[in-house]
């Protein structure tokens, strides 16, 4: 079986059972990035600090969780930099040095709404893919375009980031070309190529009706053995079991996750 090669993403970090979860993949030797709420690490720092020793990579989701559209540019911000600060403390507790500084928004809004990428900048034969990566995956319409305005506000937190010592996060190898073709490849918050929509296993989701495991063995992108991919899962205790089985699913179709710094 030739080995595909993945970036584990979690969002969402930490809760009261994100230890066992974490030493769940830890088991499996899946390294990951986890991008964590300020407020649920003002609740666990322990477990933060915990998951930065056992060479976990932390990233920055937000404070509250809460989209960017309805934020607004200034709140927003506040609410990168308030988590960020619980970060850098995290580190310093830990003795672990940062290793960068990323991002990732609530929910992929990025000030646009239910498209976390520009739609013009979206090769026109891969449109309908991504498309299908914002309903399915996220759980978003993508009939909801943003507007100008919007656009102005994502381009104007890209700043704020860049300003602020954020970076892409550095995924190689990454050959999509709905990805290197399109806004996405010069983004500097987190993107992902792949959804596992494990939120869907949630109780009030589940009425979607989706099957996670089909998503993962039907995707024809993530079939592809001449790039990686970028996987995006979840840190939430009411579906660690199945978030688990996913990650089971997908060694046994022969991915290897590979550390970020390695």
């Amino acid at each position: 079986m030739t080995a595909r090669h993945a970036y584990l993403t979690i969002d969402d970090t930490p809760n009261a059972l994100s230890d066992g979860f974490l030493d769940a993949l830890q088991k499996r030797n899946v390294p990951a990035i986890i991008f964590c709420r300020g407020d649920m690490m003002d609740q666990y720092p322990d477990t933060v600090v915990r998951a930065i020793r056992n060479g976990f990579v932390i990233g920055n989701h937000g404070y509250h969780h809460t989209r960017a559209t309805k934020l607004g540019f200034e709140a927003a911000c506040n609410n990168i930099m308030r988590a960020d600060a619980l970060i850098e403390n995290a580190y310093r507790n830990a003795g672990v040095a940062r290793p960068g500084k990323y991002y990732r928004f609530a929910y992929m809004d990025r000030g646009m709404g239910a498209w976390f990428v520009e739609p013009a900048s979206v090769p026109a034969r891969h449109y309908d893919y991504v498309s299908s990566m914002i309903s399915t995956g996220l759980g978003n319409n993508p009939l909801d375009l943003p507007n100008a305005a919007q656009i102005e506000t994502k381009n104007a937190l890209q700043a704020f980031l860049k300003a602020n010592g954020y970076t892409k996060v550095p995924f190689r190898n990454i050959n999509h070309e709905f990805f290197t073709q399109s806004e996405m490849a010069t983004a500097v918050d987190a993107m992902f190529t792949f959804s596992t929509s494990d939120w869907a296993m949630t109780e009030r989701h589940r009425d979607k009706g989706i099957d996670v495991k089909a998503l993962i063995d039907n995707d024809p992108h993530l079939a592809r053995t001449d790039t990686s991919h970028i996987v995006l899962a979840h840190d939430q205790a009411e579906i660690h079991g199945v978030t688990i089985a996913l990650v089971d699913h997908m060694i046994s179709k022969g991915f290897k996750f590979e550390a970020l710094h390695s």
